[in-house]
Formats: structure tokens, C-alpha cells, sequence
């Protein structure tokens, strides 16, 4: 996920500073978010390899096309501010991220909760083997879920080059921990062990409190990592403990 963030948040800058509008921008970035996803659910459905080592190695990969694209530089100036204002501007003195994550988390669970795609997404994560019993198309569903988890990222990435101002190489690296905190907590709360889209937005807001706490009293970052490997240990150690916990 943080990879693929980094990806679209190199990708667009890039296009736009180049002089290409920013619908063609955004959408050439979605394209490839899709392919990034296509691929992953491949390696992990017809392949045959686990998911947590065929997402840490494509994003090994994409990381290094980050660096190929860019020559290890960061992308500045020359940013459209209509694009900017996406990542910086305010509607009625709310910043329009606010917007475009409360869009996100209302989406997310309509999908997962009201749907029966998101039905049948639990029924693959909970137990494969039944799921298959029972008629669903399980690679199809596998899939599908990391497609999704590809465009959720690529349009997280191109709002936060927005944010920034700037397309960075290694802007997505950070969020590889924070994603697996944010989810590991979420699993601790409401329903114990499962992956809920309302607890995982709680646990995105108790990271964001973490970090901005954190860099608030000027801790060193290897000090953060210490704090969020920690919380990580403790959420899983909870979940643990309350259901069988299945990474792979």
C-alpha cells in the first residue's frame, strides 16, 4: 500500500509539471493503481504466492521505480493550483482532505457492510475453504480486494503530493508500518479479530494522534518507530488472544 501511495504521488506530479491536465494526470495514475493491483491479485491467486510476500515485493519493486522515474530527486514547482488546492484548501474552513476521507471511510463500508461483494470478501478472508464450499468465487474476490486496495492507495498517494506540494520518491515508505497498526488496531475494537472498516478508521485516528503527539514534543524519529512497533505487538498480542490470527 505505502508504495503504491508513492507511486501515484511521484506519477502525478510528474505529468503535471510536464504539462499535462489534471484529469489526464489523475486518471493515468488510477491506470496504473489498477495494474499494480491486477498484478498482485495474480501472483497471489494463479501463482500461487502468499499475499504479504507478493505485496512486499511488489513493493520492493515499485520503491525502486520511484528512484528510476525520478533519479532520486523530488518533484517542485510547477504545480497546478487547482491540484494543490485539493491537498491544501478548505471548504467552509474544513480542509477538503477532511472531505475526501470521510468519502473514502463512507464508500469503504457501504461496500463491506451493505453489499454482498462485501459479504463475500469476509467470507474469503474468514475461511477460504468454506467460502469455496459454499460456491464463491474465491480468486475472483481475492483479487478484487487488492485491486481496490491499489486504487484506495493511488488516490491516498495523489492527495498527498498535493498536501505536499511536491512529489517525493520515498514519501510512501512510512506507511507500511502505519498501515498494518492502523488495521491491527482496528481489529481490537468492535468486532474482536476481524478487519472492520470502522475500526480501522479508528485506528487510523489513534496513528494520527500518535504521530502528531510525537512530533509535537520533538521526539526523534527512530523513537516514533519504537513506539509503533510496540503498539503493533500489543494489538496483535490482543488479538491474538481472542481469535486465530492468519497472516499469510
Amino acid at each position: 500500500m505505502g508504495f503504491t501511495v508513492g507511486v501515484a504521488g511521484i506519477l502525478t506530479p510528474l505529468l503535471l509539471v510536464n504539462g499535462y491536465p489534471l484529469i489526464v494526470a489523475f486518471l493515468a495514475a488510477l491506470a496504473v493503481g489498477l495494474v499494480i493491483g491486477l498484478i498482485n491479485g495474480l501472483l497471489v491467486t494463479k501463482v500461487g504466492i502468499p499475499s504479504l510476500i507478493a505485496t512486499l515485493a511488489m513493493g520492493s519493486v515499485l520503491f525502486g521505480v520511484n528512484f528510476l522515474l525520478t533519479g532520486g530527486r523530488a518533484i517542485y514547482g510547477g504545480l497546478p493550483d487547482s491540484y494543490l488546492w485539493l491537498g491544501q484548501g478548505r471548504i467552509w474552513g474544513v480542509p477538503v482532505l477532511a472531505f475526501f476521507m470521510l468519502g473514502a471511510v463512507l464508500i469503504a463500508w457501504i461496500a463491506m457492510e451493505r453489499t454482498v461483494f462485501g459479504r463475500y470478501v469476509y467470507a474469503v478472508g474468514g475461511n477460504q475453504k468454506a467460502a469455496e464450499l459454499s460456491g464463491i468465487r474465491v480468486s475472483f474476490y481475492r483479487t478484487a480486494s487488492l485491486v481496490l486496495v491499489a486504487v484506495f492507495a493511488t488516490v491516498a498517494g495523489v492527495l498527498l503530493a498535493a498536501r505536499l506540494g511536491s512529489g517525493q520518491p520515498n514519501v510512501g515508505e512510512r506507511y507500511l508500518l502505519d498501515g498494518l497498526a492502523t488495521v491491527f488496531i482496528g481489529m481490537t475494537m468492535f468486532r474482536p479479530g476481524t478487519s472492520t472498516v470502522i475500526g480501522t478508521f479508528c485506528g487510523a485516528l489513534f496513528i494520527g494522534v500518535i504521530n502528531n503527539g510525537l512530533n509535537l514534543i520533538g521526539m526523534d524519529t527512530y523513537i516514533q518507530s519504537i513506539v509503533k512497533g510496540l503498539i503493533i505487538l500489543i494489538a496483535v498480542a490482543v488479538v491474538s488472544r481472542t481469535t486465530k490470527l492468519s497472516i499469510l
